[in-house]
């Protein structure tokens, strides 16, 4: 499995890509569902992680939250059903 990070080339922005590792619990349960265009099943998936913060000031112990929003094709949508992932399970996606 893989967590891809996207940042796109519009106008003046510029494409960038990077895999990153993240551990969190899950927000709410997940549910198969049916891409628009194609028809492809997958499932979305937030991820909610917390890290140190730069600016104490505004976060409680020095953390903050973090939401990662996952998308995961048929086959491993599948295994993440099997598996019994609901909400606040603990996952960890690289």
């Amino acid at each position: 499995m893989a967590l891809f990070l996207f940042m796109g080339n519009l106008g003046h922005r510029i494409f960038m890509s990077a895999i990153i590792h993240v551990m969190g619990r899950v927000t709410k349960d997940p549910a198969m569902q049916q891409g628009k265009n194609n028809g492809s099943e997958y499932i979305s998936l937030d991820l909610a992680s917390s890290q140190r913060s730069q600016n104490t000031q505004n976060c409680q112990n020095g953390y903050e939250s973090m939401f990662y929003q996952c998308y995961f094709n048929k086959f491993l949508a599948e295994r993440l059903i099997k598996a019994g992932v609901k909400s606040g399970t603990c996952g960890y996606v690289y």
